[in-house]
């Protein structure tokens, strides 16, 4: 289950900032687009044309159409002819470059003044203009919003406008990224103004104005414009822009990303066979690139990027059908879900991973951006990754500060009765921990120090004390060592548990293995304390279904385990008496365990609160500790068994005896004593079932 009740907090807060943020996402995406995100994400736009980024990550940049030639006005031009040029010399470029075959030929200067040298000079671009009808002009909007065509010399020798205006496609950071192909409709001062191409001249279409390099398209192409005109306008929603897909910067001398000609070789037809090659069928744009100029524009592929080079992109992005599209508003919408909550679908996972899943995530985002590019797709960053970051940090602020608490007072509630090991796993994953109590297989082991009471008249309190904590102590070290759980000490006795509250695969076996080793220690323990070396321990282990978690009151409770099991466990260890044994197990723990550890059927035994009888044995050793003696005393002790439950206790009686010789024992006793009894007496109708019934 991905949404788990303690993390209520954190559900609620992160459905208010989802609701806060998708307001403000639309606000500033879908409707003013001027905002810090969008703006940011303009700068992350401006990022993937990085030609260093683009070297690791695909797709490469794209270079420029070879069919585009930019002729420009550069500082051996302006040294020639000066500035501004003398109009005459326009027509022996405009002549030389259709002689070379150009296709089309479009200029990016703007002719609103006579030519200052000669008034004749008008006169001659005129008739250059009269006679090669693929040549266009520009126009632009002066400071009234009105729309200024070239002189009128001029403007009665052609038709053929575009848009020069480049105010429409600055961004608010002064850089241009996006392209109207017509001129957009301005709103100023309450009103709307709308630029119709019709307006500029007798018999021109019923249009908006298109951009020089929409113009440079169409002729180029053969495209009706009135049909273009259909795709990037709409009637509600007014003209359409797209945004522009950069070819990779060159690095040469006059131009950023396009095949440079020098205007004075073209006019002086000093030009080599290579450019002539590339002037045939070509479409040129005409435009200053001198550094001096100012005609410049910061964009993505370059901070001084001259204005003829836009109009390039525009028509190159055009001819290629390459420039990049919006993705839809509701996939935006999806990921910015996806990428808010991606932080809270792994908070019940540690930090660290958290960290991992978060990271892996925003990189792929941060690729697949990148990627897009190549399907000409403008794919937004900044917009998924701002609220990934917002709820990263939230939910790694809750788990330091909410959780970190919670995982102090695990520490300090577990220490005292779980291993280091597992008291780690619960700190570092609290979901493990289920409060309130749950049903789980476990293994429960009572431990009870024999003879201590009749001790306990002999010594003064804080002798006794002291004795009590080291031998609690030496065997509450062996039980967390074997990954137990101490549930509680009851005076002289210990309770433990295993596989809660974390899973632990054979808890039987780590069970009787640990009720093992705590009767090597005993016997250690009463070599150096002889004084005590009276002392035993009985210790019963049961295992099945349990109750297990956080029980008592609202203000004081612990973690402990009840039901049944733990019950039968109890009267397990107070059985040992009857038998004179120090350990006993139930028939299921039995079951596992013996694939590694060696027992003696002890037999079947009713206790007090169960309607059947149960079966129990005694662990002697583990398989790997046993050698020749341990395996002859164990065959002597199971041939016993054997004879006496076949009721020959005339058999068993000589087996047990041979026992008694070898090492005296108390399971081996008990058998000894009640096979001569039932050799001498009778059975007395025995059925095979000793009847306990006290604790």
């Amino acid at each position: 289950m991905i949404f788990k009740k303690e993390y209520k907090t954190v559900y609620i807060f992160s459905l208010i900032f989802t609701v806060v943020y998708c307001i403000f996402w639309a606000f500033d995406y879908l409707l003013l687009n001027d905002m810090i995100l969008s703006s940011l994400d303009k700068k992350w736009y401006d990022f993937k044309f990085n030609k260093s980024l683009r070297k690791i990550f695909p797709p490469r940049l794209k270079e420029a159409d070879k069919r585009i030639i930019i002729v420009g006005i550069d500082e051996e031009t302006l040294s020639e002819y000066g500035w501004p040029l003398p109009r005459r010399h326009y027509k022996d470029l405009i002549e030389n470059l259709n002689k070379y075959g150009a296709k089309v030929i479009g200029f990016d200067i703007l002719f609103f003044d006579p030519d200052k040298i000669n008034p004749l000079n008008d006169e001659i671009f005129a008739q250059a203009l009269k006679k090669h009808k693929n040549v266009f002009l520009g126009v632009a909007i002066d400071k009234n919003l009105s729309i200024i065509k070239p002189i009128e010399k001029l403007a009665e020798s052609t038709t053929n406008y575009g848009s020069l205006s480049a105010s429409s496609m600055l961004d608010s950071d002064g850089r241009i990224r996006k392209i109207y192909p017509f001129m957009p409709e301005i709103y100023y001062q309450d009103k709307t103004v709308r630029y119709l191409y019709s307006e500029l001249c007798k018999g021109c279409p019923n249009t908006g104005i298109p951009l020089l390099g929409t113009q440079l398209y169409l002729y180029y192409t053969g495209k009706d414009i009135n049909e273009f005109y259909k795709l990037w306008h709409d009637e509600l929603w007014g003209d359409k822009s797209f945004i522009m897909n950069f070819r990779l910067p060159r690095g040469i001398k006059n131009t950023v990303m396009y095949d440079f000609i020098s205007m004075k070789d073209i006019i002086k037809d000093e030009l080599k066979e290579e450019e002539k090659a590339k002037i045939k069928d070509s479409i040129i744009l005409i435009g200053s690139v001198a550094q001096a100029a100012f005609d410049h524009y910061s964009t993505p592929a370059g901070e001084h990027t001259p204005g003829v080079e836009i109009h390039a992109v525009c028509v190159d992005n055009l001819l290629n059908n390459d420039y990049l599209r919006s993705v839809k508003w509701y996939v935006n919408l999806i990921l910015v879900l996806l990428y808010l909550w991606i932080p809270v679908f792994f908070i019940s996972k540690s930090v660290g991973l958290i960290t991992l899943y978060n990271a892996v995530m925003v990189f792929i985002l941060m690729v697949f951006s990148i990627f897009m590019l190549k399907y000409c797709y403008n794919f937004h960053f900044v917009a998924f990754f701002v609220p990934n970051m917002v709820m990263y940090i939230y939910v790694v602020a809750y788990k330091s500060i909410v959780e970190g608490k919670e995982k102090r007072w695990i520490k300090n509630t577990f220490s005292q009765y779980l291993s280091p090991e597992v008291v780690d796993i619960l700190v570092n994953d609290p979901s493990k921990l289920k409060l309130g109590g749950e049903k789980r297989d476990v293994t429960v082991c009572f431990m009870d120090i024999a003879g201590f009471t009749s001790m306990s008249e002999k010594l003064d309190p804080e002798k006794l004390t002291n004795l009590l904590n080291m031998y609690l102590s030496e065997l509450s070290d062996i039980i967390l060592s074997y990954k137990g759980v101490i549930d509680k000490y009851i005076g002289d006795c210990i309770m433990a548990f295993w596989n809660a509250p974390v899973n632990l695969e054979k808890h039987r076996t780590y069970a009787v293995k640990s009720g093992l080793k705590c009767l090597e220690k005993i016997r250690e323990l009463n070599l150096r304390n002889k004084e005590q070396a009276g002392i035993s321990i009985r210790i019963g282990i049961n295992s099945g279904l349990a109750i297990v978690g956080n029980m008592g009151s609202n203000k004081r409770f612990a973690y402990t385990v009840l039901g049944d099991t733990v019950n039968l466990a109890s009267r397990l260890e107070g059985a040992n008496k009857y038998f004179h044994t120090n350990i006993m197990v139930s028939d299921d723990v039995y079951k596992e365990a013996e694939d590694e550890i060696i027992f003696r059927y002890i037999g079947e035994v009713f206790v007090v609160g169960k309607e059947q009888s149960v079966k129990v044995w005694e662990p002697y050793k583990e398989k790997i500790e046993m050698n020749e003696d341990d395996k002859r005393y164990i065959n002597l002790f199971e041939n016993g068994i054997k004879y006496f439950y076949e009721r020959n206790y005339v058999k068993a009686f000589e087996f047990f005896y041979e026992l008694i010789r070898i090492r005296e024992e108390g399971l081996v006793r008990f058998y000894y004593e009640l096979s001569r009894d039932f050799m001498e007496n009778g059975d007395k109708g025995f059925d095979g079932v000793f009847n306990i019934r006290s604790k």
